[in-house]
């Protein structure tokens, strides 16, 4: 007797997308006291998923407490920029994303520091000025 193997497909997806090849970087958006950081991250998902960073302040990121807006597009490669960060601050990071069917990822908690905010070329100008005749304007 040949017994008679049958395959069967569903379209029901429940495997969430894999998070990998993940990359940050820190760059400083603006400069002078006050200047702001921002972190780019990349990453790749072994299927067409959306892609939103989850980020707090602090080393623990237990919780994160700010979200970027989603990107909505399904894709495999994406790049998530974020804006308005603290300078000289430890954040910690975490990707999320959602494939068609609705299956969510989070990837493992990612630290990043911001860089110090850079000094303005007119600061630097006014600074050393300051220091090379500011004893004239010194109170006797």
């Amino acid at each position: 007797a040949l017994a008679e193997n049958n395959r069967v497909k569903t379209d029901y997806d429940t495997r969430p997308p894999v998070i990998f090849n993940i990359l940050s970087e820190v760059e400083s958006s603006e400069i002078g006291k006050d200047g702001k950081g921002q972190m780019i991250i990349s990453f790749e998902t072994d299927e067409p998923s959306t892609a939103q960073i989850e980020y707090g302040l602090g080393s623990t990121g237990e919780t994160y407490g700010n979200k970027s807006q989603e990107d909505s597009g399904l894709s495999t490669s994406h790049v998530v920029i974020v804006n308005g960060l603290r300078s000289s601050s430890s954040y910690q990071f975490r990707i999320i994303s959602k494939d068609a069917s609705g299956n969510i990822s989070y990837s493992e908690a990612q630290p990043i520091i911001t860089e110090q905010a850079q000094t303005s070329v007119l600061d630097i100008v006014i600074n050393s000025f300051r220091n090379s005749i500011g004893w004239m304007f010194k109170e006797k």
